[in-house]
């Protein structure tokens, strides 16, 4: 067996945070930048690779519904979508969050998905670090050549390192 498959982690985290432009650079209030929906286009298809069948929803997707004014304005109108599933390539629990957001002239996805650190009351067991692999079928999915954002993302993985003597001379 890989060394590195032998590591394991408690309770790991991924972080998504992506920014794109709404505005255009004119000064024209009503002026919008060249496909400001790109970016909830990318993190429906983040979504739907996971499996999950929920799709962000926020104020201002249908012509029904209006965008609040103001400078920094939550786009969802039940202020952040809650997701819990199983990933794909085995039976893991996981929990997700996504937040949209409106930033003056840009839009902002806040993505996390996490192994839980108790499930009915009990902690949950460490995982292999491949849990970061397996939550991303599709090679790429959170990378900036996926996502497309337009002014940029960052990616942040964490997690609790297991207790035990040696752990982290495999990282």
């Amino acid at each position: 067996m890989d060394t590195k498959e032998s590591v394991t982690l408690y309770a790991p985290n991924l972080h998504l945070f992506a920014f794109h432009l709404w505005r255009g650079l004119t000064g024209d209030p009503d002026s919008l930048a060249p496909n400001p929906q790109k970016l909830w286009q990318q993190g429906d298809k983040i979504l739907a690779s996971l499996g999950f069948a929920e799709r962000l929803h926020f104020y201002g997707d249908s012509e029904t519904s209006e965008t609040p004014n103001g400078s920094q304005v939550n786009l969802n109108p039940n202020r952040q979508l809650k997701l819990s599933g199983k990933l794909p390539k085995n039976d893991l629990t996981i929990t997700g969050r996504v937040l949209t957001d409106r930033l003056y002239d840009s839009y902002r996805l806040i993505v996390n998905f996490r192994r839980p650190e108790q499930e009915h009351g009990t902690k949950t067991a460490e995982v292999p670090i491949s849990f970061w692999r397996d939550l991303n079928p599709e090679s790429g999915i959170f990378l900036p050549k996926f996502v497309q954002s337009s002014l940029g993302q960052t990616l942040l993985l964490t997690a609790f390192l297991p207790e035990g003597d040696g752990c982290i001379s495999y990282l």
